[in-house]
């Protein structure tokens, strides 16, 4: 687990809202956390940069606002913990709306196109389904695979895990592939690769709503 988010965690110890702004000084989340002054002030710049955190002064001193990013993966913690403590089973529906990308996903599905093929027995379509969940999700425990990465041409693509999903809208439904990059940090939109164009597959547009369902191997 990323160390900065359990400093995060103790940043809102103190705090009694989302809303309120944080005045601990930073020799006291050191000692809170384990580590030196020096360390938690570098631990805050981070987070900042990472906007997880949004610093502003008070008075004289400087105080914290975790923003919505942090309290999207400090959300995402706590349904991640929350299901190993009481036992809870992982989901394996969940629903949530067509989004349109960024046009990256073509991009890296071709990059990937060959080891997804020696992976998943199957050429992806050149793009990624997006949807967008209405509440956090955490999908790591229902990940069953991993397509390795590779270097190319002196760039470096990191490894992939991935689920078997059924994707199902307007009463039709195919079969696909969650993909997750390893380092990724979870963001409530859930990328799926198939053989097919799945938009035209199911006649989907954005907006619409999609019901993904993991299946296992």
């Amino acid at each position: 687990m990323n160390p900065n988010l359990l400093f995060l965690c103790q940043i809102t110890r103190g705090m009694k809202s989302k809303k309120e702004i944080a005045a601990i000084p930073t020799a006291q989340l050191g000692e809170l956390s384990g580590i030196s002054q020096q360390s938690a002030s570098r631990r805050l710049k981070e987070l900042e940069d990472d906007g997880l955190i949004r610093r502003v002064k008070t008075g004289r001193s400087q105080g914290v606002i975790v923003t919505e990013k942090g309290i999207n993966e400090l959300n995402e913690l706590y349904s991640s913990l929350k299901a190993f403590i009481e036992e809870e089973q992982p989901r394996t529906k969940i629903t949530g709306t067509l989004s349109r990308g960024l046009g990256e996903g073509a991009y890296y599905v071709n990059e990937y196109g060959e080891e997804i093929k020696n992976k998943l027995s199957y050429k992806p379509f050149p793009g990624t389904l997006n949807v967008k969940t209405s509440e956090p999700f955490n999908p790591d425990r229902l990940l069953t695979g991993t397509i390795k990465g590779f270097k190319k041409k002196n760039r470096t693509f990191g490894s992939i895990r991935y689920a078997p999903v059924k994707i199902s809208s307007k009463e039709k439904t195919e079969n696909g592939h969650l993909i997750v990059p390893a380092r990724t940090h979870h963001k409530g939109i859930l990328e799926i690769i198939s053989q097919y164009n799945l938009r035209e597959k199911l006649g989907v547009e954005d907006g619409d709503t999609i019901c993904v369902e993991f299946v296992g191997e």
